[in-house]
């Protein structure tokens, strides 16, 4: 099991002030990454609405997660 937060718009984070705890605990139960400020993600372009990415948000979400998965050994690379 590997839990993964997706990015939401800076101000829909913001809007919660337990982020860090949050973080912690669900570090505790499996391995976790939380995606948000680990890519640089435009609130108005890169998403439908305040937790939904658009097609570019998607285009650069997905390569950090599949590179993610890879390096935490979750994912194999592809046959080259």
């Amino acid at each position: 099991t590997v839990l993964v937060q997706t990015p939401v718009t800076p101000s829909f984070r913001a809007a919660y002030l337990n982020n860090d705890e949050f973080d912690r605990r669900v570090a505790g139960l499996a391995p976790h990454v939380n995606f948000n400020g680990m890519i640089q993600l435009d609130g108005q372009r890169d998403f439908l609405d305040a937790n939904h990415l658009a097609q570019p948000g998607v285009q650069m979400f997905n390569p950090a997660l599949i590179d993610w998965l890879e390096a935490g050994g979750w994912l194999m690379p592809p046959a080259r």
